[in-house]
């Protein structure tokens, strides 16, 4: 159990702690993780007024970067490092606040290129390497080959290209950092999220205990019971499809517009669709006493609380909250 622990935070702004005025003055940290391609987000809110010798803090440089670790007294989990891109001044009769956005740091920068290896996972260590991190990768992606011709990486950054190259094969890529502050890039599939060091993530386990609250909201509409994905047969110049059914009496079909290198790329990708289809149906929505390993695609088992809700969910979503009101998480999931 959590609840009973006392929440804890660390933060460092361009590799130095936060002094004892701005621990004095944060009112909360609030850390968005997302699965997918979409950019996690970090959000600082500080007590901008004067101090009793009439002093301000000081405003955030542009680029600054923000390390987060959240947790408890006996551990803390390192959750990003991010760069500041926004901030905000308020005033009021009550007081001032500044508010500071940020978004993960890693691989920024546009760059041009043509890449010489066709392996998924080299190029996520080569561009890992690059910037100075870790990459680390689920076993199972070892034998994915990227087609030549999206092997051009045209003005667009390290990590919009590798995302994009990643995408069509269901898979995520996150940078993230390690408790001892290291950088590293994950690569994983879809319900499959490792650690920092490379370990599968266990199921984190949850009962009518952890929970705040919750709610669960299912979409009744059609799904595609049929995926067909095609594929280029070099051997006899011609162009031959694979499918996955979950359903053989269903006529919902999706045909994949992309032309694959080869079978195996090609079923992977239509497993992948039918899978990513499937999984939108059950959507639930709960807040628990603070945890800071969840993260998306990690595997959430309900346990004793409802009969709709019992059972094994993935983690799409998580947003965690450091507040002067304690420590809280407040996660979306889908079921399979």
């Amino acid at each position: 159990m959590l609840k009973n622990w006392s929440p804890n935070y660390k933060v460092q702004i361009s590799e130095k702690g936060l002094s004892s005025s701005f621990h004095k003055r944060l009112i909360s940290i609030s850390v968005q993780l997302y699965s997918g391609d979409q950019s996690d987000q970090l959000s600082l809110v500080f007590d901008a007024g004067a101090s009793p010798t009439g002093k301000y803090l000081d405003l955030p440089g542009n680029h600054d970067e923000i390390a987060v670790w959240l947790g408890y007294k006996t551990k803390l989990q390192g959750v990003g490092r991010f760069r500041v891109n926004h901030w905000q001044l308020q005033g009021a009769n009550s007081g001032n606040t500044l508010s500071v956005s940020a978004t993960p740091k890693l691989f920024k920068n546009e760059a041009s290129r043509t890449w010489g290896v066709n392996n998924l996972v080299a190029i996520g260590k080569k561009i890992a390497a690059k910037n100075q991190a870790r990459c680390v990768a689920h076993a199972s992606l070892s034998t994915i080959s990227v087609e030549e011709s999206q092997l051009n990486q045209v003005n667009e950054s390290d990590i919009s290209f590798l995302s994009r190259i990643a995408k069509r094969y269901d898979v995520f890529v996150k940078p993230t950092i390690t408790n001892s502050g290291s950088d590293v890039l994950l690569m994983f599939l879809p319900g499959k999220a490792v650690s920092a060091s490379g370990i599968p993530l266990v199921p984190a386990f949850v009962t009518a205990e952890d929970i705040i609250n919750w709610n669960i909201s299912i979409t009744i509409r059609s799904t595609y019971k049929k995926v067909i994905a095609y594929w280029h047969d070099h051997e006899i110049g011609e162009q031959q499809k694979v499918e996955v059914i979950s359903d053989p009496k269903s006529k919902d079909t999706l045909r994949l517009d992309y032309i694959y290198p080869n079978k195996a790329d090609a079923k992977y990708a239509a497993q992948g669709m039918a899978d990513r289809k499937e999984r939108k149906d059950r959507e639930l929505s709960l807040t628990v006493v603070g945890n800071p390993m969840l993260q998306p695609e990690m595997i959430l088992m309900i346990q004793f609380v409802h009969p709709e809700i019992n059972g094994k969910w993935f983690i799409k979503t998580v947003n965690h909250q450091v507040s002067h009101s304690g420590f809280i998480s407040s996660v979306t999931a889908y079921q399979v």
